[in-house]
């Protein structure tokens, strides 16, 4: 009996060794027992546990990261805000932010929102502009606030 048990864990020992050395699935059956083995590989066969994280670079944008625009340059029929983002870690892809409007009694009306349009370098400036078409029932003072902005 106790040389069964020997050939059967020489057995097992062979098949996990052949496992990890690349089959992505291996099947061995011993009288009545049978064991599966599984290993998910990537693209190029590496096994992904294997694989280790990749940190990704920090993107985040804070209040630091941007300033307010003075006298921006609109078009005649909108009323508009611009700001200059510099992302310390660029964004891969573009820059979104989106821009709260407030009226006089601090009541919010509308929103908007601008991109950069392209990627923007670490360092690098990027203006944003946030259009808004006023319509006739939109009287008086219009603030607008930076809601959100990120790396998009």
């Amino acid at each position: 009996m106790g040389l069964i048990l020997k050939i059967a864990a020489g057995i097992i020992l062979a098949v996990v060794v052949l496992a990890l050395l690349g089959d992505t699935q291996v099947t061995t059956s011993l009288d009545d027992t049978t064991a599966t083995e599984t290993h998910l590989t990537d693209e190029n066969g590496y096994p992904l546990d294997d694989i280790e994280d990749v940190e990704e670079p920090d993107t985040s944008l804070s209040d630091s990261d941007w300033i307010w625009v003075e006298n921006p340059k609109c078009d005649d029929l909108t009323t508009c805000w611009q700001i200059d983002v510099t992302p310390p870690n660029g964004c891969a892809d573009s820059i979104y932010a989106e821009l709260q409007i407030v009226d006089s009694n601090d009541v919010a009306i509308d929103s908007t929102n601008a991109t950069s349009g392209a990627p923007v370098a670490a360092g690098q400036t990027a203006r944003l502009t946030f259009d808004w078409y006023r319509n006739d029932d939109d009287t008086g003072q219009a603030t607008g606030s930076i809601a959100k902005i990120e790396c998009y």
